[in-house]
């Protein structure tokens, strides 16, 4: 049986390693909220900054957008009206 998805906005185990040129590298698998699970990397001197760079960068993929002012519980007529 296939392993499930992840979730819609979570993301997936944190992996670490070293890149060729010495920095460290953190990766993650995020579910975006169209439902494609994208890799998302950050790197850093040490594992912990490489680490905490990726965690905030997942915590704002997960935030929504302010600018168009729609939220998951908006109406579709809300969706059309910020469009045109």
């Amino acid at each position: 049986m296939p392993r499930p998805p992840l979730p819609i906005g979570t993301y997936g185990e944190i992996t670490l390693s070293i890149s060729p040129s010495g920095s460290h590298v953190a990766r993650a698998s995020y579910r975006d909220h169209d439902g494609v699970t994208r890799p998302v990397a950050r790197t850093g001197r040490t594992p912990a900054i490489a680490r905490n760079k990726l965690l905030t960068a997942l915590q704002e993929r997960s935030t929504p957008s302010s600018r168009s002012g729609l939220t998951a519980e908006s109406r579709a007529r809300d969706c059309a009206a910020s469009a045109g």
